[in-house]
C-alpha cells in the first residue's frame, strides 16, 4: 500500500513568485523582510530548497520539531518537504536563498546535481552550521543580489548560486571526513529511505538495495549517527506522523492509513514507544505552541 502523503499543503516556489521573470529562484535579505515575518509559522510543506544566512540576530528556529538557535553567522538549510518556524528575538541581517528542483534541471546537464550538497541530500540530520568567517560568503549573496535586481541572464545567476553552495558545502564539511566509504552509505541509505519508508521497514531490504549486509548498515549507522538502522528508520516513520499530527486535521485513524499502519491502535502504540508520549497527547501540546 503506497500512503498518501498530500494531506499537508505543498506551498510551490513558481505560485508565490509566478510574476517573475525566473520564478524558479528567490533571493532576498532577511531585514527587508515584511513586520509579521518576525514571528512566523508554516503548516505547509514547501517544494524547493532554501538557505537562511543569519549575519546578525537572536532567536529560534524550528525545523521538523527540532530547535535551533538564531545567532551570527548562523545558515539554515531546508529540504523540499520539510516544515519549518521561527521566532526573531532581536532584528535580523542576512540573506534567504529560495530555489526550486527545476532551477538545477535546467541549468545543469547531471539531473542528481543539487544532491552533490550534503546538506539538501535526503535525511542528513544537520540543519545549522556555524560559519566561522562571513564575509566572502556575505559578497557572493550580494553579487547574487545584484544581478538578480538587474534581470542578469538565468546561467549567471546560476553560476552564483552553485559558487554560494560550495562556499557553504566547504564550511559544512570543515572538520568532517565526508568523502569517506561511511558517509557515502549512510548518504544513500538515507535517501533511500525517504522514498521507500513508508511501505519498507525492515534493516535486511534496505541493506540488500544498498548492497551490503544488514550487520555492515548497522555497524555503519552506528559509527555515523550514534544509532542502529532500525533507529534511523523509527526516526523517520515518527517524524512524518509527527508533521501529520500538528499538520494537518486528519484523525489519527486517517494518519495511520497514511503511514501505512494497520489500525490506530497499533500507531499509537508505536508513537508512545519512541516519542513517549501519545499521538493526541503529542498534538495537543504541539499545536499550543505554534
Amino acid at each position: 500500500m503506497k500512503a498518501d502523503r498530500s494531506s499537508i499543503s505543498t506551498i510551490r516556489l513558481t505560485d508565490i513568485y509566478r510574476d517573475s521573470n525566473i520564478p524558479f529562484l528567490q533571493v532576498n535579505r532577511l531585514q527587508n523582510l515584511p513586520s509579521d515575518f518576525v514571528e512566523y509559522y508554516s503548516g505547509h510543506r514547501h517544494d524547493y530548497f532554501a538557505v537562511f544566512f543569519f549575519l546578525k540576530g537572536m532567536g529560534n528556529h524550528r525545523i521538523d520539531f527540532v530547535d535551533y538557535k538564531i545567532e551570527d553567522n548562523s545558515l539554515f538549510f531546508i529540504r523540499p518537504g520539510q516544515v519549518h518556524s521561527w521566532r526573531f528575538d532581536s532584528p535580523v541581517i542576512g540573506y534567504a536563498l529560495k530555489f526550486s528542483p527545476e532551477f538545477f534541471t535546467r541549468n545543469s546537464a547531471v539531473r542528481s546535481a543539487i544532491f552533490s550538497f550534503p546538506f539538501f541530500k535526503s535525511g542528513t540530520s544537520r540543519s545549522k552550521i556555524q560559519f566561522r568567517e562571513s564575509g566572502t560568503l556575505a559578497r557572493d549573496f550580494d553579487r547574487l543580489l545584484m544581478e538578480r535586481e538587474n534581470g542578469s541572464d538565468e546561467g549567471i545567476l546560476f553560476a552564483l548560486t552553485q559558487l554560494i553552495l560550495l562556499e557553504i558545502k566547504r564550511e559544512y564539511e570543515f572538520g568532517w571526513e565526508a568523502s569517506d566509504a561511511t558517509f557515502e552509505l549512510i548518504s544513500e541509505f538515507e535517501q533511500i529511505l525517504e522514498q521507500n519508508f513508508i511501505r519498507e521497514r525492515s534493516t535486511l531490504f534496505y541493506a540488500r538495495r544498498l548492497g551490503v549486509s544488514a550487520s555492515a548498515l548497522n555497524s555503519a549507522c552506528k559509527n555515523r549517527l550514534g544509532i542502529n538502522a532500525k533507529s534511523v528508520i523509527n526516526e523517520r516513520i515518527i517524524l512524518e506522523i509527527k508533521r501529520l499530527l500538528v499538520h494537518s486535521v486528519n484523525s489519527i485513524s486517517e494518519i495511520s492509513r497514511e503511514v501505512n499502519f494497520s489500525d490506530n491502535a497499533y500507531l499509537s502504540r508505536f508513537f508512545r514507544a519512541q516519542a513517549g508520549v501519545s499521538p493526541e497527547r503529542y498534538r495537543e501540546e504541539n499545536r499550543k505552541v505554534q
